[in-house]
């Protein structure tokens, strides 16, 4: 499978993530899965609470009350404070360039250790750094192949339930449309 035509129509964003792939000896069973795509429904919801921004009406350009203002004074210092346990505690693996839409994950390995073609498993990305548990997506290592300056490392999602995969398209336009508005702001 060609990694640019799998991507070139589905909506996605690049970024450098904390991501580890983990191979699994058999497939997730049914339990497995349900358990996963509830951890990743849970974690898609946050990530998208704590990134939700205010819309353009009237009312969203008045400033917040005081009390709001301290209440998300605190809640900012308190996902600070657990970003930092987790990066102390070495559970987050190292950051690579990835690219990501809500059917698949392609990624430019640092080391020598890229899954094998059809492999299956789990690929762990950490959304962002005041996430205490990373997304867990199931897949199946569909590619290698050199692609925009280097060997990548391309895995289609299995196993994720229709809630989850709309969370995750969601979560994916939102960056997707801010990685076009900050290109426009630096061009223009």
């Amino acid at each position: 499978m060609n990694i640019a035509t799998f991507f070139s129509d589905r909506v996605n964003f690049r970024t450098e993530l904390p991501l580890q792939w983990r191979p699994s000896q058999a497939p997730l069973d049914e339990g497995q899965l349900a358990s996963l795509n509830e951890q990743n429904l849970a974690l898609l919801r946050a990530v998208s609470a704590l990134e939700e921004r205010h819309s353009d009406s009237p009312e969203s350009h008045q400033l917040p009350l005081p009390e709001v203002q301290r209440l998300e004074a605190k809640l900012d210092l308190i996902l600070t404070l657990v970003g930092q346990i987790r990066a102390a505690s070495d559970i987050i693996p190292p950051s690579v360039t990835a690219e990501l839409s809500a059917a698949g994950l392609a990624w430019w390995p640092r080391e020598d250790k890229t899954p094998a073609v059809n492999e299956t498993g789990v690929v762990e990305v950490s959304l962002a750094t005041y996430a205490a548990q990373p997304l867990v997506l199931p897949g199946k290592v569909s590619a290698h192949a050199d692609w925009d300056g280097g060997p990548a490392v391309l895995v289609i999602f299995e196993g994720i339930n229709e809630v989850v995969a709309d969370a995750l398209e969601k979560f994916v336009f939102r960056h997707h449309r801010r990685a076009i508005a900050g290109s426009r702001g630096q061009t223009g």
